[in-house]
């Protein structure tokens, strides 16, 4: 059994395994950015389901929309109560 590895493919093999790191970062990473988005827009939804399910014992209604969505979204808690707030004054 000959094993005949010249310096040649040794280099070629590191440089391939070091770009086949870089683009696997770079594949996942917006991967991850995506799946965020979705995690954040799910807690908006459920959190926007919620304050209309105890809500309409009380007359609270929030409608569900991109822009409410959006706003829960961006903000969390605050932008929650924000709309609760506007939803009262108005």
């Amino acid at each position: 059994m000959n094993l005949d590895i010249d310096i040649y493919e040794v280099l070629v093999l590191t440089a391939v395994l070091i770009l086949l790191y870089i683009f696997s970062g770079i594949l996942v990473d917006p991967l991850k950015g995506v799946l965020r988005f979705l995690a954040i827009f799910l807690v908006a939804l459920l959190s926007l389901l919620l304050i209309n399910l105890i809500g309409k014992h009380i007359d609270l209604f929030i409608p569900i929309n991109p822009f409410t969505i959006v706003i829960t979204g961006l903000l969390g808690l605050p932008g929650v109560i924000l709309l609760v707030a506007i939803n009262i004054i108005i």
